[in-house]
């Protein structure tokens, strides 16, 4: 069997290093996490209404074990309908803020401390559109002790962080990410969930996650002395490189998701109906990285009983030996986002 190394970026970096408002991080191994990452942002309802309130979450990991006490954490509301959507006409609209006197931060991107916090959807999302409407929100992640507003001349993203000498913090030690959600001007309520990881699947043999949500963020330890952990054969492909083949087989993984809370595509005209899912997976893990023979959990079929789930979805580790962890990020075809994590042994 032939394997794919894959060059795979969580899906909270789809932006240039300059919009962001610093330089594109550059990983060995975009699976393999060994600082501070930001693995996935999700958001309580995608499809969202004008002045609804929904609760942002984050996925951040840092292998330090004093990260909990390290690490400060924090959402940014950002722009409603910036123009053409694009992040770097968010990050200039952004940057014209101004701050009241005596304010720290402009009242329309005060940041709410946190990686888990509720915030308001712009009441005025819709206001004198036809379409759709369409509003970012930034979460930052820093091993620091305050987070700045920093507006520039360049379209970058006006978040800066400093430690607790006045010194800015950089890459690896701060991460800035977004999460999108939309406003559709349509009279409907449209079921809304984000994916459940349930299990993990490790050559036919189903292992509980030792970890789902919340509790997957910050430091991990595989700890297999204390829990049970699968056990894993590692690919070798020798030296990191993108799309380097890989003759040698190792131990097939997927993650395991509850198929009663998967999210739905929604035909949206005269008569809306429930019409197709697609659900796809990305992995993260310590000490090594992922080989992706397929990550597509799901293919684009009707709901129903003849919704089967994709048994050939499977990826393997590559890498040295020893215990790690792995984290499993979950993506439906309407913006849901899940994740879980499970700790392995990989010989």
């Amino acid at each position: 069997m032939v394997l794919r190394r894959a060059s795979l970026f969580a899906l909270t970096w789809l932006a240039s290093g300059l919009a962001l408002g610093c330089e594109w991080p550059e990983f060995d191994s975009p699976s393999e996490v060994n600082n501070l990452r930001i693995l996935g942002l999700s958001s309580s309802a995608q499809l969202v209404q004008p002045g609804q309130t929904i609760t942002l979450d984050a996925l951040w990991i840092d292998t330090r074990p004093d990260a909990d006490d390290e690490v400060i954490t924090a959402w940014f509301p950002g722009c409603a309908n910036p123009e053409f959507g694009e992040l770097t006409s968010c990050a200039e609209e952004l940057n014209e803020l101004s701050r009241a006197s005596g304010e720290d931060w402009p009242a329309e991107f005060a940041p709410i401390a946190g990686s888990r916090v509720d915030m308001q959807v712009d009441p005025d999302l819709l206001a004198g559109r036809e379409e759709w409407g369409l509003q970012y929100f930034f979460f930052a992640a820093c091993r620091g002790s305050r987070f700045e507003f920093a507006p520039s001349r360049h379209p970058t993203v006006p978040i800066t962080c400093r430690d607790d000498r006045g010194r800015h913090v950089s890459q690896p030690d701060f991460r800035l990410g977004f999460r999108t959600v939309t406003a559709l001007p349509i009279d409907i309520e449209v079921a809304q969930a984000n994916p459940i990881v349930v299990g993990f699947d490790v050559d036919g043999e189903v292992f509980e996650p030792h970890c789902v949500g919340e509790a997957c963020r910050g430091y991990q330890e595989a700890d297999c002395d204390a829990r049970t952990c699968p056990r894993l054969e590692a690919v070798d492909c020798g030296e990191t490189a993108e799309e380097q083949e890989c003759e040698e087989e190792g131990t097939p993984f997927r993650v395991l998701l509850d198929q009663d809370a998967i999210n739905v595509d929604w035909l949206l005209g005269d008569e809306p109906g429930l019409k197709s899912v697609e659900i796809w997976a990305r992995y993260f893990t310590t000490g090594g990285e992922v080989i992706y023979e397929e990550d597509l959990l799901h293919n684009h079929e009707p709901v129903g009983e003849s919704a089967l789930w994709d048994d050939q979805s499977q990826s393997q580790l590559g890498g040295a030996g020893g215990d790690r962890f792995l984290w499993a990020v979950a993506y439906d075809s309407v913006g849901g986002v899940g994740w879980g994590g499970i700790g392995v042994e990989v010989y």
